[in-house]
C-alpha cells in the first residue's frame, strides 16, 4: 500500500490536508475478488441512508464520513457504480438543490463531507491493478452538469410566459448558478483535472462545464435573453432603474461562451476576466443586434427631440446621451463596444442632422455667434467633431467665416456712412479717424480668442478665419484711401505715441502695434503698405516725431518677421541714415571751424541714401541768396569728403526753417515753415504793393501748382500770415488773385507753425532746432540725399529768418 498526502482547499478558501489510503490489496488475499478486471471488497459496505430529501446535512456528512473511513481502512475498491452514485447523489445533487432553492452557501457538504467526497471520487480512480476509471468520471461529469441544464435550467428560461426582467433576472441567476457548479464540479473532481486531463489533453473540467452551458442553455436561449437584454437597456434610457449586475452578468455569458468554443484549457471560472477575450460569439450573437437596435432607438426618438428643443437644448441632450452610452458600458458590456457604440449613435444624434443644426436660421450656430454663446458654441465643436460626424466641423468653418466676413463688411460700411456724413458737413475724408483698424484689430482679437478657447484651436478654423478676414481686409470703404492708407496712418499715429487724443506709454505702444501686425498679415498688397509706411517713417524721423526709436525698431522687427529681411531692408536702411545725422552734423562743423568758413545762416545738413527713402520730385526754386551760398559751401565740402564720387540733389520741398517776423499790429511771432514756405514769404516780405500769383511763380521760379499749393497754406487756413484778393474766392487759389502780407495776424502764442496744406491749427513750437530738408544723390550706384537746415535773422516778415524745423511734407 501506499499514502498519499493530498492538499484541498474548502469554500471558504482555507487548505486543509487529510490522509487518503489507496490499498491494492496483494493476489488471493483474503476478502476480494478479481471480477471483470474491476477489484470489489466482499465485505458489507455501509448500509445506504435514506432519500436525500428526508436527510440533515449533519446524516449525510456522517454517512460520507464513514463510508470513506471504513473503505480506507479496509482498503476496499470502491466500484465506478457505487462511488458515482454516491458523488452524485451526496456531491451534485445536493449542490444543484442548493443552488435551485436559492441558498447559496460556501460549502454545501460541510468541510468534513466535502473532503470525504473527494477523497471517495480519489479512490475511485487511484486502486492498483485495475482499469483507471477516470474517463467514465469525467464523462459523468459533462453528463450530469448536461442533465441538470435540461431538466432545471432550459424549462424555465424557455417558458413563454417569463419575459423582459423575469426573464433577465431568471438567466443572470442560472449563469451565476452555472458558474458555483462549474467550480464545486471541479473541486470535487480535481485530481481529474491534475491527472487525466494533463495527461490526455481533454478539456478541463471548467472548459468542460461552461461549454455545456454554451451548447446547451446558451444556444437555445440566446436571442430570447439578447432581445431581454435590450428591453432593460432601452428602459433605462427612458430613465428608468434596472438591475445593472443582471444585465452585467447576461453580457458576461457572451463573453465567456466564446474563449470556451476556442480554449479548452480554462483551469477555473476566477480566470476568465484574466484571460485575453475571445469575442467572435459576444460580437455576432450580441452586439451586433444592439448596435442596430440602439441606432433605431435614437433614431426615432431624435426626430422628437429636433422638433420641440432648441439647437442648444438638443446639444446639450446629445451630450448627456453620449456620456450615458459610455457609462452604459463601463457598466455593463464589453469595453470593445464603445468605439462602435458612440459611433453609431454619434451618426444618428450628430453627423445626419448637421447641416439643419448648423445653419438653422433660429437658433443655429450664426445666432450662437452673434449672441456670443459660448458654452453652446463650444459643445456645439465637441460634439460634431467627434469620430461618428462625416462632415466633422467643415459646416462650422463655413458658417464661422461668413460670420466673421459680415462682421468685417460692417466695420466698411460704418466708414461708409462717416465717410458721407462728412462730405454731408463739407468736411474732408482723412486717414486720421482710427476707428475702422482699431475695430478690425477688435475683431481679430476677439475672433481668434473664439478660434483658441471655442475651437480647440482647430487648424480648419484659423483657415475659415485667415479667408473671412483677407475678404473684407482687402476691400475699401471709400475709393480715396484704401485700408492699407488707413493701417499706416494708425501705426504712424502709435508711433509717434498716441492713439487719437489718448497718450501712450512704450508697453500699449507695443500691444497696439501687434494688433496692427494682426490686421497687416492678411493684406494682400505688402509693397504697397511698406511704401506708405516709409513715406510715414521718412516724416517722423526727419520730423523727430517719434515717440521712442526703441519701438521704431521694435515695429521694423515686427515687419522683418512677418515678411521677412528683403521686405524690411529699405525701411532699417532709413532708421540708419537717420542715426547717422548727428555724425553728418558734426563733420560739417568741424570742417567749417578747421577751414575757417563762416555760413551765411547756422544750418545743418542730413545726408539720406536715395534707393532707402522715398523718391521725392525735384522742384525748381530761386532761393534766397544766404540759402544758395549755404548749398554751394556745403557742396563743396560734400564733393571733397567723398572724392567726387557723390553728387547732390537738393530737395527743397522737403525742407522747413523758423521766419521771425513782426507784424503791423507791432507783435513779433517765430512760425515755422516749409523751405517753399520760406521762400514765398522772404519774397513777399520784400514788396510794398500787392503782387500777383503768376509774378510770385516768375520770381520764385516754380511751376504753378507748386505756387498755388504754398500761397494756399499761408493765405487759406485758420491763421492768415498773408493776405489774399481776387477772383479766386475763399478756399481756392487763381492766378489773378493778388497777395501782401496780413496786417491783422495774430496769435495767442509767439511761436508756432503753419502747415503745408493749411487745415491744421496754430499750435504751441517747442523750441528745439530741426533740418531743412536738401536732399542730395550721386551719379554712383549709391546715391546719397542731404538735409539742411536754414536760419537767417531779419526784423520784420519779409526778411526771413529761420533755424531748423520738422518738415510736414504729405506722401508722393
Amino acid at each position: 500500500s501506499r499514502a498519499r498526502l493530498l492538499s484541498l482547499v474548502d469554500a471558504a478558501g482555507c487548505p486543509f490536508f487529510f490522509p487518503a489510503r489507496a490499498v491494492v490489496p496483494s493476489p488471493g488475499a483474503r476478502g476480494s475478488v478479481s471480477c471483470g478486471g474491476v477489484v470489489r471488497a466482499m465485505d458489507e459496505a455501509p448500509p445506504l441512508p435514506p432519500a436525500l430529501e428526508r436527510q440533515t446535512t449533519e446524516a449525510r456528512e456522517q454517512f460520507l464520513i464513514d463510508y470513506s473511513t471504513q473503505r480506507a481502512e479496509e482498503r476496499a475498491e470502491i466500484s465506478l457504480t457505487e462511488g458515482w452514485e454516491i458523488c452524485r447523489e451526496y456531491g451534485v445533487d445536493v449542490l444543484t438543490k442548493h443552488l435551485m432553492d436559492g441558498m447559496v452557501d460556501r460549502n454545501p457538504f460541510g468541510n468534513r463531507g466535502y473532503t470525504s467526497l473527494y477523497s471517495i471520487s480519489f479512490m475511485m480512480t487511484a486502486q492498483a491493478n485495475t482499469p483507471d476509471q477516470s474517463r467514465p468520471i469525467y464523462d459523468n461529469v459533462g453528463n450530469v452538469v448536461e442533465t441538470f441544464l435540461k431538466d432545471k435550467v432550459i424549462p424555465q428560461l424557455l417558458d413563454t410566459q417569463l419575459v423582459g426582467t423575469p426573464l433577465i433576472r431568471h438567466f443572470s441567476k442560472s449563469w451565476e448558478n452555472h458558474k458555483i457548479l462549474t467550480k464545486w464540479m471541479k473541486m470535487l473532481f480535481l485530481h481529474i483535472d491534475v491527472g487525466y486531463v494533463t495527461n490526455n489533453n481533454v478539456a478541463t473540467l471548467t472548459s468542460l462545464c461552461l461549454s455545456k452551458f454554451l451548447n446547451v442553455a446558451f444556444g437555445q436561449t440566446c436571442e430570447r435573453v439578447r432581445q431581454g437584454v435590450m428591453e432593460l437597456i432601452n428602459s433605462e434610457r427612458a430613465g428608468n432603474q434596472i438591475d445593472r449586475e443582471q444585465i452585467k452578468s447576461c453580457i458576461e455569458v457572451f463573453v465567456v461562451m466564446g474563449l470556451t468554443q476556442i480554449n479548452q484549457n480554462i483551469r477555473a471560472v476566477s480566470e476568465i476576466s484574466k484571460m485575453p477575450p475571445r469575442l467572435e460569439v459576444y460580437e455576432t450573437e450580441f452586439e451586433t443586434f444592439f448596435l442596430d437596435a440602439s441606432h433605431s432607438y435614437y433614431d426615432h426618438i431624435s426626430s422628437g427631440w429636433r422638433d420641440e428643443l432648441s439647437v442648444a437644448d438638443y446639444l446639450e441632450r446629445c451630450e448627456t446621451v453620449l456620456r450615458e452610452e459610455k457609462n452604459r458600458v463601463h457598466g455593463y458590456l464589453h469595453p470593445s463596444t464603445e468605439r462602435r457604440l458612440l459611433l453609431r449613435v454619434e451618426e444618428v444624434l450628430l453627423s445626419v442632422p448637421q447641416a439643419d443644426l448648423v445653419n438653422r436660421t433660429n437658433g443655429g450656430m450664426y445666432s450662437m455667434l452673434v449672441e456670443e454663446r459660448d458654452d453652446d458654441l463650444a459643445r456645439m465643436f465637441r460634439l460634431f467633431t467627434r469620430e461618428g460626424v462625416k462632415d466633422q466641423e467643415a459646416p462650422m468653418t463655413v458658417l464661422f467665416e461668413k460670420f466673421v466676413h459680415d462682421q468685417g463688411m460692417a466695420l466698411l460700411k460704418a466708414r461708409q456712412a462717416e465717410v458721407q456724413r462728412l462730405e454731408a458737413e463739407g468736411k474732408k475724408e482723412t486717414t486720421a479717424d482710427p476707428t475702422m483698424i482699431i475695430a478690425m484689430i477688435a475683431l481679430y482679437r476677439k475672433t481668434e480668442q473664439r478660434v483658441q478657447k471655442l475651437f480647440g484651436n482647430h487648424l480648419n478654423f484659423h483657415k475659415a478665419m485667415r479667408n473671412a478676414f483677407q475678404g473684407f481686409v482687402n476691400q475699401t470703404a471709400t475709393p480715396k484711401y484704401s485700408n492699407a492708407d488707413l493701417l499706416v496712418a494708425y501705426c504712424d499715429a502709435l508711433l509717434k505715441g498716441k492713439e487719437r487724443s489718448e497718450k501712450l506709454d512704450e508697453n500699449s505702444i507695443e500691444e497696439r502695434l501687434e494688433g496692427a501686425m494682426h490686421v497687416f498679415y492678411y493684406l494682400n498688397d505688402k509693397d504697397d503698405f511698406a511704401a506708405l509706411y516709409r513715406d510715414y517713417l521718412s516724416k517722423r524721423l526727419l520730423g523727430s516725431k517719434f515717440a521712442s526709436m526703441e519701438m521704431e525698431k521694435a515695429m521694423i522687427t515686427k515687419l522683418k518677421q512677418n515678411q521677412g529681411p528683403p521686405f524690411t531692408a529699405k525701411i532699417e536702411g532709413m532708421v540708419q541714415d537717420h542715426q547717422m545725422i548727428r555724425d553728418v552734423v558734426r563733420g560739417f562743423e568741424e570742417h567749417c571751424e578747421k577751414s575757417a568758413v563762416n555760413l551765411p545762416l547756422p544750418a545743418s545738413v542730413q545726408e539720406l541714401t536715395v534707393g532707402w527713402w522715398p523718391q521725392q520730385p525735384a522742384i525748381k526754386v530761386n532761393l534766397p541768396k544766404a540759402l544758395g551760398d549755404f548749398t554751394q559751401i556745403y557742396e563743396k565740402y560734400f564733393k571733397d569728403r567723398t572724392s567726387g564720387n557723390k553728387r547732390l540733389a537738393w530737395i527743397f520741398a522737403l525742407g522747413d526753417a523758423e521766419v521771425v517776423g513782426t507784424f503791423p499790429k507791432g507783435k513779433k511771432y517765430t512760425i515755422a515753415v516749409t523751405t517753399l514756405q520760406a521762400v514765398a514769404l522772404d519774397f513777399l516780405g520784400g514788396q510794398n504793393t500787392p503782387i500777383s500769383c503768376t509774378q510770385i511763380m516768375e520770381s520764385l521760379g516754380t511751376d504753378i501748382e507748386t505756387t498755388k499749393r504754398v500761397l494756399h497754406s499761408l493765405s487759406c487756413g485758420k491763421h492768415k500770415v498773408i493776405q489774399k484778393s481776387g477772383p479766386g474766392g475763399k478756399g481756392k487759389i487763381n492766378e489773378e488773385d493778388v497777395f501782401t502780407p496780413s496786417s491783422e495776424f495774430q496769435s495767442k502764442v509767439p511761436r508756432g507753425f503753419v502747415e503745408a496744406w493749411a487745415d491744421t491749427p496754430f499750435t504751441t513750437l517747442a523750441p528745439v532746432p530741426l533740418p531743412l530738408v536738401v536732399v542730395s544723390s550721386a551719379n554712383s550706384r549709391s546715391p546719397w540725399q542731404a538735409w539742411t537746415t536754414l536760419d537767417k535773422s531779419r526784423p520784420r516778415l519779409g526778411k526771413t529768418a529761420a533755424s531748423p524745423l520738422t518738415p510736414p511734407w504729405s506722401a508722393s
